[in-house]
């Protein structure tokens, strides 16, 4: 595969999509008529888990609601959360629609729908019969067929080795972000923590429209960035907008996380301990 452009990648990164109730019907494993992409635009590898973060609870998607005859209930928390199961998958057919939880499906993000967990949450699916896993982010309502537990988006079924059959076995577990490295500077308990953490900057920009961007593609691609940070360097008559990811407490997930940003970015990530 020729591996995309900069550009390509960070384009097709503002794509969105999602999708409501799946069909009814199933053909070769796909929901009714559903297909994967003739085409990948992207790198799989290149595609970053999701970084699970707290989040409000959905306005949409988290009351008790009837599919396909049957009534769930939504959970009030996902701690604890453990099944195996068999996942499917959902693609092109759903691109570009809208999610239980509001927001638009992208089939290249690594998101889920779930049938109870709260929208928003996020688990980690592992392949039982590879040892493959995946962290997603679960913002949509389904499966409601055959006693699946979770439907994957098509990339991170992609990437777990279950897209080409349509179906795999597979464990998710939920994950509270203090639980995963992903609390922003919090300890045990929920306290503040002492510890320095680190922020890495993406880059500092003369538009503030630039930043905006940046940000918003980096948030579509699952990670969570601070609020834009205004800097006024004496050498120069207009501000500079920096745009960081983080923060991280611990520094081994900051390592990994800036190698990850510049595989994606194809430039530098600066490292900053605050």
């Amino acid at each position: 595969m020729k591996t995309p452009t900069t550009l390509t990648l960070l384009t097709t990164l503002t794509l969105t999509a999602c999708t409501t109730t799946p069909p009814t019907t199933t053909d070769n494993g796909y929901y009714g008529g559903d297909r994967p992409p003739q085409h990948l635009p992207i790198n799989p590898d290149s595609v970053p888990d999701a970084i699970p973060q707290h989040e409000p609870l959905s306005p949409t998607g988290n009351n008790p609601y009837t599919a396909l005859g049957k009534r769930y209930h939504p959970l009030p928390t996902a701690a604890g959360y453990i099944r195996r199961g068999t996942a499917s998958w959902y693609g092109k057919k759903f691109h570009g629609r809208r999610t239980s939880s509001g927001e638009p499906y992208d089939m290249f993000a690594m998101t889920a729908a779930h049938p109870v967990l709260p929208l928003p949450s996020y688990v980690r699916v592992t392949n039982l019969d590879t040892g493959k896993s995946v962290v997603v982010k679960v913002n949509d309502r389904g499966p409601f067929l055959h006693d699946r537990i979770i439907d994957l988006s098509y990339i991170a079924a992609h990437k777990l080795g279950i897209a080409a059959h349509g179906t795999g076995r597979v464990e998710v577990r939920a994950i509270i972000p203090d639980d995963d490295g992903g609390g922003a500077g919090l300890g045990q308990g929920g306290q503040a923590s002492d510890t320095p953490t680190t922020l890495l900057q993406v880059g500092a920009y003369a538009k503030h429209d630039n930043a905006r961007h940046m940000r918003r593609l980096l948030e579509l691609a699952g990670y969570r960035v601070t609020p834009l940070t205004t800097t006024h360097p004496p050498d120069r008559q207009t501000p500079l907008y920096h745009v960081r990811v983080g923060p991280f407490p611990h520094p081994d997930k900051a390592r990994a996380t800036q190698q990850k940003l510049e595989a994606l970015l194809g430039h530098s990530v600066t490292p900053i301990t605050e």
